[in-house]
């Protein structure tokens, strides 16, 4: 798949249902429709993946739209101003074991439940008004697309079918995965050494290699993946249920594309994905997105420089120059994914055709299949 010639910029496709509301309904409208219990509540997921630039496509939609990720509240970390982490989390999967956490349900509103609404600007649904510039909230968490539960969270949250459930619009941004990998493991060693619990976690029984150094640990890492892997398939999983059965975390189960892109459609209709391709982003960006949506009449902030430019840096040295890689490792994975016996990417898509992607790497992300 490296140096594949990259065709059209798949983020026209999201950019265009960022303000899909906005181009049938007029601003009052719109924002009259979202305005729940006084806020407004986000339209629009950026629900994966891990380490395939979710944080600089949320920051370049922030930036050039009418869009907003809502403010922190008080004693909440500092990615939760991007993140949210709401439906992935274990309060809300209790509550919803007891009761019913729908927006839409008789008041008074359960305090877990409100205290995400007030992440996002209040507004008023009466006159369609909103406090600040921004039509439009995003929710940019992308540990969701790999939680078990968050499909259904959000499905119940926005009411289901008779409310808001059916019209939000959920973004993946994918990347090869074994790149994915790599970029991950560098992402842990890093949490590791500052000694953070989360990643003295995902390192835990491993030597956790030094700044520079990453190339030289990053086969044993795999070969624990691979074996972790092994010993829960020898138990009886298929592979077809490695996700979420062998693990949820984000190492190799979480470049397993098609079977979480395939448990998240069998609650929300393929028509509300939008499938963005890493490649295409970095090495595009989203002017000419851009340009195009102003030539249909979608206002959007003026700005010249983008996260994926300063991102395209990145990604040269860190996913597409071989001169670092651990190369050995890195095609042992791909061999190893590519062998899996599961619903692979492709697959998935074709079996949705009303799923927004672009023909600009997908068809090249067969879980874990290239050209190494």
């Amino acid at each position: 798949m490296r140096g594949a010639p990259l065709g059209l910029v798949v983020v026209a496709a999201f950019l265009s249902h960022v303000c899909e509301g906005q181009q049938n309904q007029s601003r009052s409208a719109y924002i009259s429709q979202w305005c729940v219990h006084g806020h407004l509540i986000p339209s629009i997921f950026i629900i994966g993946a891990q380490k395939c630039a979710t944080s600089s496509l949320a920051q370049d939609v922030v930036f050039h739209q009418r869009v907003t990720m809502g403010t922190l509240l008080p004693g909440e970390p500092s990615n939760h101003g991007k993140e949210k982490h709401f439906f992935d989390s274990p309060e809300l999967n209790a509550l919803h074991s007891k009761t019913s956490p729908s927006l839409f349900s008789p008041p008074p509103l359960h305090p877990t439940v409100e205290q995400y609404v007030h992440h996002f600007p209040s507004c008023s649904s009466e006159h369609g008004t909103v406090d600040g510039g921004d039509d439009v909230s995003l929710d940019a968490t992308p540990r969701y697309v790999r939680n078990w539960h968050a499909p259904r969270l959000l499905w119940e949250v926005y009411g289901g079918r008779e409310q808001l459930a059916t019209k939000v619009t959920l973004v993946v941004t994918l990347r090869d995965p074994v790149d994915r990998i790599w970029s991950w493991f560098r992402f842990v060693a890093k949490a590791a050494r500052e000694a953070k619990g989360w990643g003295l976690s995902e390192t835990q029984g491993f030597e956790v290699p030094l700044h520079g150094q990453e190339a030289a640990g990053f086969g044993q890492w795999v070969d624990k993946e691979i074996n972790n892997t092994n010993a829960c398939r020898a138990k009886g999983v298929k592979d077809e249920d490695i996700w979420p059965k062998c693990g949820v975390d984000s190492g190799l189960v979480g470049s397993l594309y098609g079977p979480q892109l395939k448990h998240w459609l069998q609650i929300f209709d393929p028509s509300q994905f939008v499938l963005v391709s890493f490649d295409c982003y970095v090495q595009k960006g989203p002017r000419k997105i851009l340009e195009a949506l102003e030539a249909r009449g979608v206002e959007f902030r003026p700005g010249d420089a983008t996260r994926s430019q300063d991102l395209a840096v990145h990604a040269n040295d860190n996913s597409v120059s071989h001169n670092s890689h651990p190369v050995d490792a890195m095609n042992k994975l791909a061999d190893y994914l590519g062998h899996l016996d599961l619903d692979s990417l492709d697959r998935v898509v074709a079996a949705n055709p009303g799923i927004t992607s672009v023909n600009c790497g997908i068809q090249d992300l067969l879980h874990g299949e290239s050209s190494r």
